[in-house]
């Protein structure tokens, strides 16, 4: 068929205008794909003050994107233009709210990202309104007190620096002075923080809405399985009808985690759904393991490597009684020891029983040693104290003098106060043990005689960086002579928690080549550290006691020296290097947690 030379010219003109379509559509898809990225090697250099320098570093995008991805040259202009806007909102939390800033993109020696800052003076609290609603405005002398304490408790103070943080932290502050007491449903009803850029001032208002006093109900237990309700109950510290009170809760919590008996222990008010009059006290706990072994290792210079085994069974016999057994050795020291923990009494007291036997060699002084001993025990808040009776019988051996078979009965009254304001790691408050026992001769070979032990740690925070720690420790056992009482109510002293610079247990009483425990015992410590960090820091120490048998013979032995703090993990970690004054040689000392 032959086609019309006007219709095939049309057709040739519709075919190359749809070629041209579609070759233009490719082009627009290639054009819209991405660039493919080059791997430009920039850096960033940021001229600010120190503290908002390394606050910019650590967020800026720019700054970030250097260890990431890839990126082409226009992204990285693109960041660069942006980064202006990130570094004003940045100074704005830090207290800049008219930071003048310089920024360029050049190429020298690669690609550089300057930015110039000139934060310019800080927005400074100018005023502070703290407003109260709730059941704390009601007349009353308790209302009035809390009211007062909470607006003392405010950490951002007229005159300081307006940051972000601290503005945040302030307002948690002062609820949390409500809820810790009485308020637990008090939440922030509103707050505001006006800032005046050009005047360079803030001022701050906050209304805290405390709610309805909370009072304490029934205790309602859920998770228990092996034991009796009344274990639990005779743990509680909180009265039916007691107002509302965080830290008895959290004691609460704490004496349940520290029975063994459960893993865990959460105890909670439900302000949601409970009344404020006598709502419940909930407690969800779970159970530990019934039986439990566990393995030690550690290490300190006095001793050296030390190795440790615990075998705990917290429902032996069934009766909800705890057993523990552990044996320790270094190579001074072997130690097995097994006590028996009963449950606390409905009075709040705790009971156990004991038995130990001791294999140690020290300073020239070996001794076998095997004691049993009953205790009663009973904490009333930060406060712990204990009655004990043991006896204690001991074979001593002697490098270069005559040894001996000693033993006592000996009673004894312990008291102790932990007023810190971390057990792990405290920075402020005191530790205080005060010792009291006495043995008569009820025995044919043993000496009649009076003990009296005290020590006291007292910690100060020096400033924001500095801390200082003051310790002291004294003991005197009223006696004719020290030669049958038991080494383990004498007083040896020096080494790593005592007077560095002298061997572990070296400063003593001199009997032939052995060092062995006096009847007068003193001992004193100051020390000071600047933390460098929050987990480093770097210590001067002063130490000097003695131990002798007659306070005539007392002389101060004196160890000075250096050391390093670090906050680890498991506690304070502490290596030092100190010089005895007395011994005239340097001594490495190393230990971890405290010696309280």
């Amino acid at each position: 068929m032959l086609l019309d030379p006007v219709r095939t010219m049309r057709l040739h003109r519709i075919g190359l205008v749809t070629s041209l379509i579609v070759v233009a559509l490719v082009l627009a898809c290639f054009a819209a794909l991405p660039a493919r990225a080059q791997n430009f090697k920039y850096r960033v250099e940021i001229i600010a003050p120190d503290r908002l320098r390394i606050l910019l570093q650590q967020h800026l995008k720019i700054v970030n994107r250097q260890a990431g991805g890839q990126l082409t040259l226009e992204q990285l202009r693109r960041l660069a233009h942006e980064t202006p806007a990130e570094i004003e909102a940045l100074a704005a939390t830090e207290g800049y709210f008219s930071p003048v800033i310089d920024s360029s993109l050049e190429e020298s020696n690669g690609w550089v990202a300057r930015f110039t800052v000139n934060p310019g003076p800080p927005v400074r609290v100018a005023e502070v309104k703290i407003d109260f609603t709730g059941e704390i405005t009601q007349a009353g002398a308790q209302n009035e007190r809390q009211r007062e304490s909470t607006r003392a408790a405010w950490y951002l103070e007229k005159g300081t620096v307006f940051r972000q943080d601290d503005w945040d932290k302030a307002k948690r502050t002062a609820l949390q002075s409500l809820l810790a007491e009485r308020f637990p449903a008090a939440h922030i009803a509103q707050s505001e923080a006006l800032v005046d850029a050009a005047a360079h001032s803030a001022k701050l208002a906050v209304t805290l809405d405390s709610g309805s006093v909370y009072t304490i109900g029934k205790l309602q237990v859920k998770g228990l399985q092996r034991y009796s309700e009344s274990l639990v109950e005779r743990l509680n510290p909180i009265s039916p009808g007691e107002p509302y009170h965080l830290a008895k809760i959290l004691e609460f919590q704490q004496r349940l985690q520290e029975t063994g008996y459960f893993s865990s222990a959460l105890v909670t008010v439900d302000t949601e759904n409970s009344p404020p009059n006598n709502a419940p006290l909930m407690l969800t706990v779970v159970e530990a393991k019934a039986k439990r072994m566990s393995f030690g290792v550690g290490y300190n210079t006095d001793v050296g490597a030390r190795l440790s085994f615990e075998f705990q069974h917290n429902n032996f016999l069934d009766r909800g009684w705890r057993l523990k057994n552990t044996i320790q050795f270094d190579k001074l020291h072997q130690i097995a020891t097994s006590d028996i923990f009963f449950p606390r009494t409905a009075a709040g007291y705790d009971f156990r029983v004991g038995a130990n036997y001791d294999k140690e060699n020290i300073q020239g002084e070996d001794v076998r040693r095997f004691g049993v001993s009953v205790a009663r025990g009973k904490i009333r808040g930060n406060i712990e104290s204990e009655i004990s009776l043991q006896y204690q019988y001991e074979d001593q051996t002697l490098n270069g003098a005559p040894g001996s078979i000693r033993q006592a009965i000996f009673p004894n009254y312990s008291w102790t106060q932990r007023a810190v304001d971390s057990l792990l790691f405290p920075s402020r408050g005191y530790l205080l043990n005060l010792q009291l026992g006495a043995a008569p001769r009820l025995l044919s070979n043993s000496e009649s005689f009076v003990r009296s032990y005290g020590r006291g740690t007292y910690y100060l925070p020096l400033g924001q960086n500095n801390s200082l720690i003051l310790r002291a420790e004294g003991g005197y056992v009223a006696s004719k002579s020290s030669d049958h009482i038991p080494s383990v109510f004498l007083f040896r002293t020096g080494g790593d928690t005592s007077v560095r610079g002298y061997p572990f247990q070296g400063i003593g009483v001199q009997a032939g080549n052995s060092i062995v425990g006096g009847r007068v015992l003193g001992v004193m410590s100051a020390e000071v550290t600047h933390w460098f960090t929050p987990q480093w820091g770097a210590a001067a120490f002063y130490d000097a006691g003695d131990a002798v048998d007659f306070l005539a013979d007392f002389k101060l032995q004196q160890g000075y020296g250096l050391g390093a703090r670090w906050r680890s993990p498991v506690g304070p970690l502490n290596l030092d290097v100190a010089y005895g004054e007395q011994r005239r040689e340097y001594r490495l000392h190393f230990s971890v947690g405290l010696a309280f």
